[in-house]
């Protein structure tokens, strides 16, 4: 069909194009028929169609001026290739843009009749009637989704390029000028200066000067028989390569040549370089699916998870940033990395060359590079499919996998849905109605209809072979430095211990162990201490830093080689160790599990036993396959079921509804909306408390009258996110406590630290700042009046203008010390009062740690800082009585009084603090909880007291979880991760890890007198109803008498308004609870059975201790 010459005839025919094709929607595409069949014209035999969005085009012809809908691409030509097209009226040309894994998206469209459109290199242009788009909104980088259409050979600009005025015309530069002589037609060649050559037939040299940094002038265009020399050149071979050379490169055009590093004179194919010798390699060798002897490459782009099987013997190697990090051992299937690592094998003939490989040889490669996968995807039909979750409801999400271990039998899906079903690695239905069914050993992958993988979906078919990757697959190879062997292990040591030593490494539990058996395999490891030594086998312990080095590269199965010459141990990982590690996670939980249902601790049994006979059913088929040597399905099933167990091994710890679960957090919201959006995360998460960073840097988040204090405008512009965050956190019953950095104003160059450049606080060598990794931090003088005027000015304002449920103090104390013995509190003022109190001459520059006066130099500025915390507390409790007054602290408290002068134990003595809070940071387990006891010992039930874990460092979430979850099994009332900002955004995924268990129960605050009567007593019935009577079902009697104690308990908390009582009355009800408390304790000690009795005990505790200390806190305010 030929174009209509008439305006009237084209609507005509448009009208008829559009009820037949524009905005067809997919799942109605029932059109098997051209409508086009003239090949002679150049129009498609096979109707192709290009689909935009949600919007479907037939296309009539590629590289042809017939047809109504047709695309230009660099193919395309007349007489001789055409560069760019000529928009005709009535028309609309739209460019996309070709990506190397040959995707293509929106450029723009022109609407412009009679206007001049380049054809893309990479890319295409699609020519459509105006009609057919007017009605129809683009937005530039929607993907384009094209069938029964063939892309020109991408050009990849990366590796090395020329570029001219406009960048739009770059080309790839392929090669030097050839050694074999003789180039090839298509290609584009650098030729140097020292280079002579004849331009070939049908070729163009472009002569260049200059050269500086790569930047050249064209002097003139050489055509074919010319012979050049002395002078560096761009040949341009072949028709197409020419015709573009001479439009695009005039002379006197600037140009330049960027990455000449990665030309070489023999190949523009991917290569390897071993031991300076180049490896060229044809594209056959690349992700080859039935790869012939020789060398291969295979990257996470190849169709399959593991290497495939050769004929004669192969050895393999993971190549990592250039570096070799695991050799194979001979015909080892290896596992294909899903990092910007690839495998290179080795067979037939070129097995020889593997012999050379050394563990850290660098090999240089050009195009073999990897594309970026995500954490978890779904590989079907070359097609890589990110999943979001496992097993969770598809709504927020834009791909879920569904497993057998769902509660439900189908996906609960919406209408809509794009569903493929898979079994055994086999697609064998495809749906886009939703709510699959979930097939026993199967899989469901539900994509939403909105998500960006729905288009790429549709290619799928029943048959196609699927893979699961989830975590990531990469391999590592560690080197740590051992201290000694066989000998004592100390302060940061790492040491190795053999048979020789004992049968046991006489450890203690302050670091962690990797066992190693007479073969180089980790089998074991841990923070015990005292590791039995194998036979043959050996013991890598570490302390301190190598407790953390240990702790993050254990892994069961991974090789170790101990290399006494260098006095180093090398621990190697693979991918394959998944379906071992897997292996390990799986007998780990069983063991926790049952461990659990010993102590009848208070966690969903019915759904974690579902849960975890399913993952063992998956499971077990990965062993089959591994026995079978069916690697790839192994690891996919292996990490299917690593899905399912991270989900379960969460859920095994316990959540309380009685909880102090609050946040850290440095907010950079800018309207209501944006703080809405936060806090109804930090409620789903159960916090109760957000201590938000208020008075910091020398400035509020909200508004103060004095003009010396900014508002945090560069965080929150003109917004006032402290009155946001008080009225709508309260809407979701959260408290706002102001978190006040005190006398620590920010950096040199703040408005107040410059203000208040003479009231700054000095060290003992006059200097007035502490350099640190985040600047130069200043304090004010914490003994001047005005200092200590204007920070409580500040505190007053706030209690009074700002509907506030606490303030914090941060930075509570004076500067930490410089290194050189710079301890601060060296002002004049500070120094008189020193002597006037102590009645002495002596200069405290004079005064070191040895001198009879140092232990009283130290405490006259604790005492400041004491008498400050006094001032604040009177002042503020003046202004609001139940404001609740709390502190961050140093976690190694017992020496701070002679280091930075803080000691929270005389605030808490004296009945100022509701709370205190430990900054217990750390990457391990055990310093945060032995921190947290040490705390809780010498807090004593005066207060109460959370943990402060660690959320913004490298922490593992499970370390994170186990930090709160012990901390609070010794005596923490709560925990407080630090802080939000790093919570959310963690790559651990702290919040689901945290939300999955420790934090899966909504809870209470500890302080709330009645509501935790009730929240806690109600946990008390759910764990009888839930837990207990799963567990242990026989003690229906000794059930039911809890229970009708507990609700007569319950019933009066209920009609008792806490909130609105005054303080006697508090008291009262407080005392009344614990009195009707002990009647519970009296029937939960009736049971026979210890742990039943010990797990009733454990949470009617809960409830008690958190009355007892609201007693004291109401009863120091009394003595007040």
């Amino acid at each position: 069909m030929h174009k209509k010459s008439t305006s009237l005839l084209l609507a005509a025919m448009l009208i008829t194009l559009c009820l037949a094709s524009c905005g067809r929607n997919d799942s109605e595409n029932t059109s098997s028929e051209p409508q086009i069949t003239s090949e002679a014209s150049g129009v498609l035999e096979t109707i192709s169609h290009v689909s935009i969005g949600d919007v479907t085009f037939d296309v009539d012809s590629v590289n042809s001026d017939n047809g109504i809908v047709r695309i230009y691409n660099r193919d395309y030509k007349t007489d001789r290739f055409n560069l760019s097209i000529v928009i005709p009226a009535d028309y609309a040309c739209a460019t996309f843009k070709t990506y190397s894994d040959y995707t293509y998206s929106l450029e723009g469209i022109d609407k412009k009749s009679g206007g001049s459109v380049d054809i893309p290199v990479n890319g295409f242009l699609l020519l459509i009637p105006i009609l057919m788009v007017e009605n129809v909104s683009f937005e530039n980088g929607t993907t384009a989704v094209l069938t029964e259409y063939t892309s020109p050979e991408y050009e990849n600009l990366a590796i090395c390029s020329v570029i001219p005025s406009k960048r739009a015309h770059a080309r790839r530069i392929n090669m030097l000028y050839p050694e074999s002589g003789e180039p090839l037609e298509g290609k584009i060649y650098f030729c140097s200066e020292d280079t002579d050559f004849t331009v070939p037939d049908n070729s163009v040299a472009l002569l260049l000067k200059g050269g500086i940094a790569g930047n050249y002038t064209v002097t003139g265009h050489a055509s074919a028989g010319t012979l050049i020399n002395g002078t560096p050149a761009l040949l341009f071979c072949g028709e197409y390569n020419v015709v573009y050379a001479v439009a695009y490169y005039p002379v006197d055009e600037k140009i330049s040549i960027a990455r000449s590093n990665y030309l070489n004179a023999v190949t523009d194919l991917p290569f390897v370089t071993i031991n300076g010798t180049l490896y060229p390699l044809e594209l056959s060798h690349l992700n080859s699916e039935a790869p012939e002897n020789g060398i291969n490459i295979f990257n996470n782009n190849y169709s399959r998870l593991v290497t495939p099987e050769f004929d004669d013997e192969c050895v393999s190697a993971v190549i990592t940033e250039g570096k070799v990090v695991y050799i194979s051992s001979v015909d080892e299937r290896l596992v294909i990395p899903t990092d910007n690592s690839f495998v290179i094998t080795f067979s037939g003939d070129a097995a020889d060359i593997a012999k050379a490989l050394r563990s850290g040889m660098t090999v240089e490669h050009q195009l073999v590079t990897p594309s970026k996968k995500p954490e978890r995807y779904i590989l079907a039909a070359d097609r890589t499919f990110k999943y979001d979750a496992t097993d969770v409801e598809l709504n927020g999400y834009g791909t879920v996998l569904y497993t057998s271990a769902n509660h439900s039998e189908t996906t609960n899906t919406p209408n809509g849905t794009f569903e493929i079903t898979f079994i055994d690695g086999l697609i064998t239905a495809i749906t886009t109605t939703g709510n699959s069914k979930i097939p026993l050993g199967g899989y469901v992958m539900s994509i939403a209809k909105n998500s960006s993988a729905y288009k790429m979906a549709s290619a799928l078919t029943v048959g196609n072979e699927v893979h699961i990757a989830s975590g990531g697959f990469g391999y590592s190879t560690t080197v740590l430095y051992y201290t000694r062997v066989n000998d004592a292990r100390l302060t940061d040591d790492l040491v190795i211990y053999d048979r020789t030593f004992g049968n046991y490494t006489k450890t203690n539990v302050y670091g962690y162990e990797i066992v190693v058996d007479e073969n180089g395999i980790v089998i074991g490891g841990g923070t015990a201490g005292n590791s039995e030594i194998p036979d043959g086998g050996f013991v890598v312990s570490g302390h301190g830093k190598n407790d953390s080095a240990l702790q993050k590269i254990f892994a069961l199965g991974s090789r170790v080689t101990w290399d006494r010459k260098t006095k180093s141990v090398t621990f190697t990982s693979s991918p394959a160790l998944k379906v071992v590690s897997t292996a390990s996670q799986l007998d780990e939980i069983k063991s926790r599990l049952e461990d659990a249902k010993s102590n009848l601790y208070a966690i969903d049994y019915k759904t974690i036993d579902s849960k975890l006979d399913a993952a063992d059913g998956v499971f077990s088929k990965a062993n089959d396959e591994f026995e079978k040597g069916n690697l790839d399905n192994a690891i996919s099933l292996s990490s299917v079921t690593s899905d399912m167990l991270s989900q379960i091994e969460y859920s095994l710890y316990e959540s309380s509804s009685v909880d102090n679960r609050s946040t850290w957090y440095r907010a950079n919201e800018k309207n209501d909306s944006e703080v809405r959006t936060t806090v109804e995360k930090m409620a789903a998460l159960g916090i109760n408390a957000v201590y938000i960073e208020t008075w910091y840097n020398g400035q509020t988040i909200g508004y103060s009258s004095d003009p010396r204090i900014k508002h945090n405008s560069n965080a929150h512009g003109d917004y006032d996110v402290l009155e946001g965050f008080c009225r709508i956190a309260h809407e979701y019953g959260i408290e706002v406590h102001a978190w006040c950095e005190n006398f620590f104003i920010g950096t040199p160059g703040g408005y107040l630290v410059e203000l208040m450049k003479d009231k700054r606080c000095v060290d003992r060598n006059g200097k007035d700042n502490y350099p640190c990794g985040y600047g130069n931090f200043v304090f004010l003088n914490p003994n001047d009046r005005e200092c200590r005027d204007l920070v409580l000015g500040v505190y007053k304002e706030l209690v009074t203008k700002y509907d506030l449920d606490g303030l914090h103090l941060d930075y509570i104390r004076f500067s930490e010390p410089n290194p050189d013995n710079g301890d601060f509190g060296y002002n004049q003022d500070i120094i008189e009062g020193f002597q006037k109190a102590h009645n002495t001459t002596v200069d405290p520059h004079d005064i070191k740690s040895n001198h009879p006066l140092w232990s009283s130099w130290c405490k006259y500025r604790e005492e400041i800082i004491n008498s400050f915390v006094s001032e604040v507390f009177t002042a503020l409790k003046a202004i609001d009585s139940d404001l609740y007054i709390s502190a961050a602290c140093y976690p190694d408290f017992s020496n701070m009084p002679t280091w930075n002068f803080q000691n929270f134990r005389d605030w808490v003595s004296k009945g100022y603090m509701d709370e205190i809070f430990s900054m217990s940071y750390g990457a391990d387990l055990s310093y945060p909880v032995n921190n947290a006891k040490a705390f809780i010992k010498a807090i004593d039930g005066k207060c109460f007291y959370s943990i402060g874990v660690c959320a913004f460092d490298n922490t593992a979430a499970k370390i994170l979880v186990e930090q709160i979850y012990y901390a609070k099994l010794a005596g923490a009332n709560g925990s407080n991760p630090f802080s939000w900002g790093s919570l959310v955004a963690h790559k651990e995924n702290y919040y689901d890890a945290l939300r999955a268990g420790v934090y899966s129960r909504i809870p209470v605050k500890q302080s709330k007198g009645s509501k935790t009567v009730a929240a806690g007593l109600g946990d008390l019935i759910y764990n009888i109803d839930n837990v207990y009577s799963y567990l242990k079902p026989e003690y229906t009697d000794y059930y039911a008498k809890l229970k009708s104690e507990a609700h007569i308990i319950i019933d009066a908390a209920d009609a008792f308004d806490y909130e609105s009582a005054n303080d006697a009355d508090k008291l009262a009800y407080c005392n009344s609870a614990i009195k009707e408390i002990e009647s519970l304790y009296e029937i939960a000690k009736t049971v026979n059975e210890p742990a039943l009795k010990t797990a009733v005990i454990r949470t009617i505790d809960t409830v008690n201790k958190a009355l007892d200390i609201t007693v004291l806190r109401l009863t120091a305010a009394f003595d007040r």
